[in-house]
Parts: C-alpha cells; sequence; structure tokens
C-alpha cells in the first residue's frame, strides 16, 4: 500500500490536515490527520525532529497516543510521500474537461466543464483537496481495518515506560521477554498477527519466542531489526548518536530504513552493530554490551558529559557540575549493584573532585 501527499498548489495540505493546533490532540487520529507528524515519521529533518521533541517534552501525559500513531505509520509501506509529477495537473485536467466521475466507465457521463481562469484556479484548489481527501480515507481506512496491530480491532498498542533509575521486565504476547532499561519506552500490540512488530526506544535486552512463521521485528530509530528465534540487545537512546544492536545467539538481520548508505547487515553471535546515518560498522561484542542487565554500570572511558548522562540514567537523580574539569577528563569503572555513594565515593577519590547529594541532586565539584 502506498500514499501520496500533496503540496504543491497554493491550498496547502497542511491547511486541510491540521484541524486542530498539536497542543489539542488527544487520539492518535490527530496525529494521523497532521502532515508534520506524517512528515517527520516518513522522512526526518533536524527541524521537525526538534518540534515534535518538544512537543513531548510539553506534553509527557499524550506521548503514549504520539508513540502509538508512530508505530502505525511506521508499519505502513510508504512508496512516496511526495507527489508525482504531474499528478495534480492530470488530475484538474479531468475536473476541468468532466471526466471525473465515479460512473465515468460505465456512462462517459460528464459532471461539468469550465474554462480558465478564475474557475481554473477553483479546480485547481478543488484537485489538491480531493488528493488530500483521498489520502485521509486510505489512512482511516488503515487505522480501522489494514494495520495488523489494528487488526478486526482486537488488538490495541501498549506502551511502558521505565523512568530514570528503573529498569523492568516485560512478557510480549507470544512469550517473548524485554529486559528494559531506564528511561526506556517500548510499545507492542496487545495480540500478534503475521508479524510480531514492536518497537524501543532507549535500551532493551529481547529474548525471543521461536516462531519460524511471523518474524520478530524491532524498530529502533531508523532501523528495524529482524529475528525468528533469538536474543539480542539493542541500544537507541535520542540522546545517542549511534544506534547498536549486539546480537547474543540466533542469527538476525538488521535493515536500514531511513538513508541509502546501506541497506541490511546480517549478524552472527558475538557480533555488533553500530550505525548512525549513512555510516555502519559490524564490530565484536563484549560482555559489558549486556552488563546493564545484570545490574553491572560499567564505565568505559567515559568523559564528563556521557558520565554524567548515564548517572543521571542510573539512579534518576539530577547532576549539577561546579568548576571546569580537565579536556581530557575520563573516568573507567566497573560497580555491580552498588549505590550512587559508593560510585562518586571511587569517582572522587580516582579524578579529584567532590560531590554532595541531596533531594535527588547531585552537586559535583571540581577542583
Amino acid at each position: 500500500m502506498s500514499f501520496l501527499f500533496f503540496s504543491h498548489y497554493k491550498v496547502k495540505p497542511e491547511l486541510i490536515l491540521m484541524k486542530k493546533k498539536p497542543d489539542q490532540y488527544t487520539k492518535v487520529e490527530d496525529f494521523l490527520e497532521d502532515i508534520r507528524f506524517i512528515r517527520w515519521v516518513t522522512h526526518p529533518t533536524s527541524e521537525l525532529t526538534e518540534f515534535w521533541s518538544d512537543w513531548q517534552k510539553r506534553f509527557p501525559e499524550k506521548v503514549n497516543q504520539f508513540q502509538q500513531a508512530k508505530v502505525l505509520l511506521e508499519s505502513m509501506k510508504f512508496k512516496s510521500l511526495l507527489p508525482r509529477e504531474g499528478q495534480a495537473d492530470y488530475l484538474f485536467e479531468k475536473i476541468k474537461e468532466g471526466r471525473y466521475s465515479a460512473y465515468h466507465q460505465k456512462s462517459k457521463r460528464r459532471l461539468f466543464k469550465l474554462g480558465t481562469g478564475a474557475n481554473a484556479k477553483v479546480l485547481r484548489q478543488m484537485a489538491a483537496t480531493l488528493l488530500v481527501l483521498v489520502t485521509l480515507g486510505s489512512l482511516a481506512w488503515y487505522f480501522g481495518n489494514g494495520s495488523e496491530f489494528f487488526k478486526s480491532g482486537q488488538a490495541e498498542l501498549i506502551t511502558v515506560v521505565t523512568k530514570a533509575g528503573e529498569k523492568r521486565q516485560v512478557t510480549l504476547p507470544d512469550g517473548s521477554t524485554v529486559f528494559m532499561n531506564s528511561e526506556s519506552q517500548l510499545t507492542y500490540p496487545s495480540e500478534f498477527y503475521k508479524k510480531r512488530n514492536i518497537s524501543i526506544k532507549g535500551e532493551a535486552f529481547f529474548k525471543v519466542a521461536k516462531d519460524p512463521k511471523r518474524p520478530f521485528i524491532v524498530k529502533s530509530k531508523q532501523l528495524s531489526t529482524t529475528a525468528l528465534g533469538t536474543s539480542f540487545n539493542v541500544k537507541a537512546y535520542s540522546e545517542d548518536r549511534q544506534v547498536s544492536v549486539a546480537l547474543k545467539t540466533g542469527k538476525v538481520v538488521v535493515h536500514n530504513e531511513v538513508s541509502s548508505g546501506w541497506n541490511a547487515v546480517y549478524l552472527v553471535p558475538g557480533e555488533k552493530l553500530l550505525a548512525a546515518n549513512n555510516e555502519v560498522e559490524k564490530t565484536q561484542l563484549t560482555n559489558d554490551d549486556f552488563s546493564w542487565k545484570d545490574g553491572v554500570l560499567v564505565l568505559n572511558n567515559m568523559g564528563v558529559k556521557e558520565f554524567i548522562l548515564t548517572i543521571e540514567r542510573w539512579y534518576g537523580v539530577s547532576v549539577h557540575v561546579n568548576g571546569s574539569p580537565d579536556e581530557d577528563w575520563m573516568i573507567n569503572g566497573r560497580f555491580r549493584n552498588k549505590l550512587l555513594p559508593v560510585v562518586l565515593e571511587s569517582v572522587s577519590f580516582a579524578e579529584n573532585i567532590n560531590y554532595t547529594i541531596q533531594a535527588g541532586v547531585v552537586e559535583l565539584n571540581f577542583k
């Protein structure tokens, strides 16, 4: 199935699609009627990413509907989101000549015929509007009937979110197990059909139940990782430049769904894929790739910014920095199930800094 969105003439689809302002969105359908949202999901730009990231921060209570709409669009196969050359002109000509009729093939009936000038301008606007309405009708059909996530209205999307300092285990409808790291978001349908489609934002370890007839597909940023029965780790935090997929058992194929720099990479146990935009690299994984699942905090050649982000995410605190660390400041260490004061005491001793902890706020004072 493919859909074409029109934005060539003066009647802008944004004016037709956006019945509400984004701060008034309450339902999944509201997002599917926003051309900016559709463009962001299918052809993201830095401006659109910044807009929708800011929107999620402003309306955290609506993130569930936001993610459901995103997963729904991602599960659809779009041939193009841009109009084919001359498509609107062709439709305009058919309307102008009176040949655009649902009964044209049977009766050859003409609806009307108008000339040029002001009437032509009106007809062009009608053509643009019609294209958008056809698109909305197709989306409505897909939302109600075509998606495997909502097949026969029986399956609903479930979203699980972990907060900073929280880890969680989730069992999927097919018996697969997902171990979620802190500040992660998992979205999946209440029932699987032909495919097992899920989405992860953040980091999670997947232990996939074997089912050769239904591939297990994990979407993470621009990547989709497909497996049948295996275990692997996906790390795709919004702050990270790279997305990583580390394979423990079985076999997976990772597809690039955005850029054309590379298409698909197969992984075997012991391999890890690192992807950023058009760049992709296959390396050997280490035990550190899965250590978080066992409560092991790994600080591997971390600079200040990464260290702060890791501590905030792992322990659910806010970190404030006073003073300026050296440019080559770096920390290494492994801590299994250690409390925050133990970690900070070790870091302060090694790097000659002072710290305080009060009401969930950590102050790091560089000497």
